[in-house]
């Protein structure tokens, strides 16, 4: 699990409006949660809350905290039928945000980095994308670097404390064979040159868009689509080079 629990002005905020007012019925609630759980209900065993509010907070509590994001990002998007009527766009914008707030903990910790967590940080910066398309632009970036200095450690190769994505990938592409002078064959290079290409951009995406740096009179700030190519980009080569690490070991 990347995070210990979930903000309490997140928890209130969403058992607020959906087992609150307005929200799920104790069956729909059920229903719910139980197909996210791949279980039936007699599998679940009792099922704690005193009412609908503190019933939504238990079941929420089933899941790891990942996946208690995740679920309530898709009550925010999508339209569940609920007995007491769906939460107003409002609310769920304003749960979609305080969830965007809670910070994407890429772990330092070389035995966590596998293709299951890349995975996860990559949904959770695409879930970022609309409500914090700056944070996404960040989140992607670091992601890849945590992967190249992951590689690198485990491989003893030295890169400095300051060094950046660009000489990260470098360093890291020539240790797994990727470096386009490493080969001759002209499809090849071409491949591999554009992976360079596209850490480059990376890189100068997230200075220019990114949250990391301090902005101009004019900042020049990042739409959605911007965010979601950043993080498809960034798990696209994050997991190539975590496969081919893998491979070669």
């Amino acid at each position: 699990m990347l995070d210990d629990k979930l903000p309490y002005r997140v928890l209130s905020k969403a058992s607020e409006i959906f087992g609150g007012s307005s929200g799920f019925s104790y069956a729909e609630m059920e229903d719910f949660f139980c197909h996210a759980l791949n279980k039936h209900k007699d599998e679940v065993g009792p099922v704690g809350g005193s009412n609908r509010p503190a019933g939504f907070k238990w079941w929420l509590s089933q899941f790891p905290v990942s996946q208690q994001q995740r679920l309530l990002l898709q009550l925010c998007r999508d339209n569940y039928p609920m007995w007491h009527g769906q939460p107003t766009k409002a609310h769920r914008d304003d749960l979609a945000a305080m969830l965007a707030d809670s910070p994407i903990t890429i772990s330092t910790d070389p035995s966590k980095i596998d293709s299951q967590s890349i995975g996860e940080l990559w949904r959770k910066a695409l879930d970022r994308r609309h409500a914090d398309p700056e944070g996404a632009i960040t989140a992607a970036r670091t992601l890849l670097e945590s992967v190249c200095k992951h590689i690198l450690d485990d491989c003893g190769v030295e890169y400095g404390d300051n060094a950046d994505l660009p000489k990260l990938y470098s360093l890291t592409s020539k240790e797994l064979n990727l470096a386009p002078s490493q080969h001759t064959e002209d499809a090849f290079k071409k491949i591999l040159g554009g992976a360079h290409s596209i850490v480059d951009g990376l890189a100068n995406i997230r200075n220019r868009l990114g949250d990391a740096h301090g902005h101009g009179k004019r900042p020049v700030k990042p739409l959605a689509r911007h965010a979601e190519l950043a993080v498809n980009m960034a798990g696209s080569m994050a997991s190539f080079l975590l496969a081919t690490f893998e491979a070669k070991r």
